[in-house]
């Protein structure tokens, strides 16, 4: 374990636990960073094998992950607090696209696309078989369960059509169309992020202009009328590039991050008020990742990447204090993609 230095006499929240991947020999791996003492553990230690995708259960127990090797990517459970892993040795999967947990905390739902017309949903629970479960007519983008409930949310996207579709995947797996949207490759980019608790879909909607149009669509609205528009309410309308848009895990706060004219910024907004409560902006040749909220919503994880070297990449996770919004605490590293965000995550409460 790494001890990592924070300021004397500096008052920490309450402790949150980070998960992510490191990819520089001989740290390949999955981590965790722990905030009641500052300290890095390492989760796996295949050096020769990339791991990536972690994901935490709904109770905290457990994280799944993806283990690649040799073009194969093999699903591996580890339960905590004992590290004990258990992993689906089966080349069924070439990819993976996307891996969650069930909201009951039973299944691993893994989804992957071989061409924009079809898009699979397969389902593995620790200790038995994969199956496939469902298959839907575009390229999956984003599936994610919904606390509470018995249906995942699912957007894609084919050559001309853009879906978010609510799917049941009980003993008669089906799917209902909540919101489809007309989308030219060579026009429009879409991307959909729901609330944690599904009522609430952020819609980014990114033209020819680079205007791009962040709306708010009600899936109960979507649900009741079954065909049709559902109404939608403007947020915001932004001149640039935008990467993506999170919530945090209790839905009380949304991130957004973009890109204008080579400078990338991340605002943290009140969901309710749409009022910001915080900001950081970055200069050219500087990469922001995806931000990442704790549960307890009193840190925010980021990675920053600085482009401008000839021979490596700098990267550096902040782990940056919601509460005081200084940065406690950080980990740089030169290398080619030493800090990467797809296993980026808080663990649950």
């Amino acid at each position: 374990m790494t001890a990592l230095a924070v300021g004397i006499g500096r008052t920490l929240p309450r402790g949150d636990q980070l998960l992510f991947t490191r990819d520089d020999y001989p740290n390949r791996g999955l981590w965790l960073l722990d905030t009641r003492n500052m300290v890095t553990a390492r989760l796996t230690r295949d050096r020769h094998r990339a791991e990536d995708y972690g994901t935490w259960s709904p109770t905290g127990n457990q994280i799944v992950y993806g283990k690649l090797n040799q073009g194969v990517f093999t699903p591996c459970s580890m339960t905590l607090p004992r590290k004990s892993i258990i992993c689906l040795e089966d080349e069924t999967l070439s990819r993976i696209d996307n891996m969650i947990w069930s909201s009951d905390d039973l299944s691993v739902i893994i989804s992957n696309s071989a061409s924009y017309d079809e898009g699979f949903i397969y389902r593995w629970q620790p200790e038995r078989s994969i199956e496939l479960v469902f298959t839907l007519p575009f390229y999956i983008r984003n599936i994610q369960s919904i606390t509470d409930e018995d249906y995942f949310l699912v957007s894609g996207i084919n050559q001309t059509t853009f879906f978010i579709v609510a799917v049941w995947l009980d003993e008669t797996p089906h799917s209902q169309i909540l919101y489809e949207l007309e989308t030219p490759m060579d026009r429009f980019e879409v991307q959909a992020f729901p609330s944690p608790d599904g009522r609430t879909i952020l819609l980014l909607r990114e033209n020819s202009d680079r205007l791009i149009d962040l709306v708010s669509i009600s899936t109960q609205d979507s649900f009741e009328q079954r065909l049709g528009e559902p109404q939608t309410h403007h947020i915001i309308e932004i001149e640039g590039i935008s990467i993506a848009v999170f919530w945090s895990p209790d839905g009380q706060l949304l991130a957004y991050t973009f890109e204008l004219q080579g400078n990338e910024g991340l605002f943290i907004l009140d969901a309710a008020s749409r009022t910001l409560v915080h900001s950081i902006s970055l200069s050219h040749h500087f990469d922001l990742s995806q931000p990442a909220i704790s549960a307890s919503a009193s840190w925010m994880a980021y990675v920053e990447t600085d482009w401008s070297y000839t021979t490596y990449i700098n990267a550096t996770l902040y782990l940056q204090s919601l509460t005081e919004h200084t940065n406690l605490i950080t980990i740089t590293k030169q290398c080619h993609a030493c800090l990467r965000t797809s296993s980026f995550q808080w663990r649950p409460r």
